[in-house]
């Protein structure tokens, strides 16, 4: 009987160390993952906001949708690591 334990106990340990390897890995994926959701995120809520603006502003003198744009262009600063993690 203490013979069957001791393999059940030493195979539950074994199981015990692959899950933590699992989790470890899993939570650096996730650790890395997560800034460019917030990054993400963060530029949906601007978006929204630039959307709203440009509807605003197009709707008030439609003549202004090159300015408007220009303005937008030159405002966006994009940079080489979030450019790379986007595509």
């Amino acid at each position: 009987m203490k013979v069957v334990v001791n393999k059940d106990e030493e195979y539950a340990s074994a199981q015990a160390r692959e899950s933590s390897a699992l989790k470890e890995e899993c939570e650096a994926d996730l650790a890395e993952a997560l800034p460019a959701l917030n990054a993400a995120l963060s530029a949906l809520d601007t978006l929204k906001v630039i959307c709203f603006l440009f509807s605003l502003y197009t709707f008030l003198d439609p003549n202004n949708y090159r300015s408007f744009c220009q303005t937008l262009c030159n405002s966006v600063v994009v940079d080489k690591h979030d450019a790379q993690m986007i595509y």
